[in-house]
């Protein structure tokens, strides 16, 4: 090999290694990009910006947990109302409680009085308003009377009806109500009654009705245990709540027309055992695979379908497996069947499949 091709050997060596220099440059400046982003990521978890220590938003604090995706597809639907739904239009009654009337008394085009001329009805509007709330006040009296022989009589007070003054049983009931169904808080209950009503409460007084409320609802929450005792189906779920400011849990069974809650510092199998002593003897108990429904005993033990959803959505999202996206159209068709069925085949199968467990 001469001097030239040498030459030329070496010229072509340093044209592929300057290349490949070029490329490794892009490629380390893609890296180096693809860091940055990734650093700038970390810092979010690491020093999360929060409603706290920024301006932002609730909506856009990053160390919230992420919403539960929901399960629901989009349907082919159109917004509104559904055919052959039950209506709920606002309509005009034929007989209104009062009736105001709208009559011209001069002319807007030349300012003569009109209120000798006879006017003639164009049109009607109807308007619903709620009416002024006041308490009202009811007296109590008992009398006494004495028999020709001598005995006095004195009437008895109605139950409820206490020395002074009290409550009636209507405004226990609505606070009630407004607490433990609507999730209205003491503060806001007294502002209510006092505003709204017109009847100043205060919170301790409040707490008070409602605790005979409570007693009054015993025998029916019994009832309920009852039923929940004996149904085919019950369906068990918890929520975290505060009692008296420690950490407590709302322990649900709901049937098809019944809700049993049981309010509890416990959230194990200790507080099912304490309120169902010999566990779901004729139930299939279905939950949200937390282990302490499966101590307790039942005909079967199901797992709630829209777990087992969120579990397949996981698996295919995540690791990319084919099986998880086609079993989890199983439970979709599933309870598609099922509402084809009709009550009698339904109830039909259900007997055939606890008698087969």
């Amino acid at each position: 090999m001469n001097q030239l091709q040498e030459i030329e050997r070496l010229k072509k060596e340093n044209q592929e290694f300057h290349k490949e220099n070029q490329q490794f440059k892009e490629t380390i400046i893609k890296l180096l990009s693809k860091v940055a982003s990734l650093e700038e990521r970390l810092t979010r978890y690491e020093n999360p910006k929060k409603n706290r220590n920024s301006s932002i938003p609730h909506s856009h604090d990053y160390s919230r947990p992420q919403k539960t995706r929901s399960l629901r597809k989009p349907s082919c639907k159109k917004p509104g109302g559904q055919p052959r739904h039950e209506r709920t239009t606002l309509e005009m009654v034929e007989k209104p409680d009062e009736i105001i009337e709208h009559i011209p008394r001069f002319c807007t085009c030349c300012g003569r009085d009109m209120s000798h001329i006879r006017a003639e009805l164009v049109e009607s509007r109807q308007e619903v308003i709620l009416p002024g709330i006041k308490p009202v006040f009811i007296e109590h009296q008992a009398f006494q009377r004495t028999c020709t022989c001598g005995n006095t009589v004195i009437a008895d007070f109605p139950d409820g009806i206490t020395p002074g003054i009290s409550y009636g049983h209507n405004v226990e009931t609505l606070a009630a109500y407004l607490n433990a169904c609507q999730f209205v808080s003491f503060h806001r209950l007294t502002e209510m009654f006092r505003y709204v009503f017109h009847t100043p409460i205060s919170e301790g007084a409040l707490v008070k009705a409602i605790n005979r409320v409570a007693e009054k609802a015993i025998p029916a929450y019994e009832l309920i245990r009852d039923r929940v005792k004996t149904a085919d189906v019950n369906g068990g779920d918890e929520t975290r709540m505060k009692i008296k400011g420690k950490k407590g849990w709302f322990l649900t069974l709901q049937g098809k027309l019944f809700t049993f809650i049981i309010a509890s510092l416990n959230k194990g199998a200790e507080t099912l055992y304490k309120n169902f002593l010999n566990g779901f003897a004729f139930s299939v108990l279905v939950n949200d695979c937390w282990r302490c429904y499966f101590k307790v005993a039942a005909v079967a033990h199901q797992i709630c379908l829209s777990h087992l959803l969120r579990k397949f959505n996981h698996f295919s999202e995540c690791y990319k497996l084919k099986w998880a996206t086609d079993f989890k159209q199983l439970p979709v068709e599933t309870v598609a069947f099922k509402k084809t069925l009709l009550l009698e085949e339904y109830h039909k199968i259900l007997i055939n499949s606890k008698n087969a467990i």
